[in-house]
């Protein structure tokens, strides 16, 4: 919790960050970056953290388009994974 949760939020930021500057040249460090996001996605007690999380999906799917579809099944399972605990 607490201070761990913070920077784990100001991380996930970060990278929505990066994916709004960076925009399709994000691609080259999605491997990089999705782990830390399904890794936030599966954090069900840390409902910030969850939403963050959610939201640098979107980012990434607004901005990457079709250069995210081969990311999509294993994304989607995260999702849904996390709909069926809450």
């Amino acid at each position: 919790g607490g201070k761990i949760s913070a920077v784990q939020e100001d991380a996930l930021v970060a990278i929505s960050t990066l994916v709004e500057v960076l925009g399709m040249n994000f691609i080259k460090y999605i491997d990089h970056v999705l782990p830390f996001i399904y890794e936030a996605l599966n954090n069900h007690a840390e409902y910030q953290i969850y939403s963050t999380a959610v939201g640098v999906v979107g980012d990434l799917s607004r901005l990457l388009l079709d250069k995210l579809a081969p990311y999509c099944d294993q994304i989607m399972t995260h999702l849904f994974t996390c709909l069926a605990v809450s």
